[in-house]
């Protein structure tokens, strides 16, 4: 089953992990790879202790490091993307989260095809894909679930960083 949290709320990370973490708990094998993040966030280390395997690629997202960096680095960057989509082995999981991934097809790092693709390859397990997308129409008919988290208010928009354990 393929599995969508998208929009421009919070919480679609989170979803993610509350299902590996509940998958966890009946025995499943799991793994989740982020994609634009660090290894430093608090479900990590909590994920990390339960036995979920927990990968994080060394991609930075666009808003981090500028654009013009992004784009003299995009051709490596789409490099690692089909690397991890297209030649690591997923088959020992039976649920695979890639966090942040709809932000790579938004990015053009991925196409709706690879996607596509990695979920047919992967067909008999639980496929989680997160991130922010405006392509959404490219791939919903691929999803079995899809969740649209909506962005009411926040207090990022006041100007708050993100607070240890609770954004990260």
């Amino acid at each position: 089953m393929i599995h969508i949290y998208t929009g421009d709320g919070k919480g679609k990370t989170t979803a993610a992990i509350g299902l590996v973490t509940r998958a966890k708990g009946a025995g499943m094998s799991c793994t989740l790879v982020h994609f634009f993040k660090t290894p430093s966030s608090s479900e990590d280390k909590a994920l990390l202790k339960l036995g979920v395997d927990v990968v994080s690629v060394p991609l930075r997202h666009p808003f981090f490091v500028g654009n013009d960096f992004f784009q003299e680095k995009k051709d490596e960057y789409v490099r690692e993307m089909q690397t991890i989509l297209f030649d690591w082995d997923f088959s020992k999981y039976a649920v695979i989260a890639l966090d942040e991934i709809l932000n790579a097809l938004d990015l053009g790092l991925i196409n709706a095809t690879d996607i596509k693709q990695f979920a047919e390859k992967y067909k008999d397990k639980e496929v989680v894909l997160t991130g922010r997308t405006n392509k959404l129409s490219e791939i919903e008919l691929l999803a079995d679930y899809i969740t649209e988290m909506k962005k009411i208010k926040h207090p990022f928009d006041k100007g708050a960083g993100a607070r240890e354990g609770i954004e990260f």
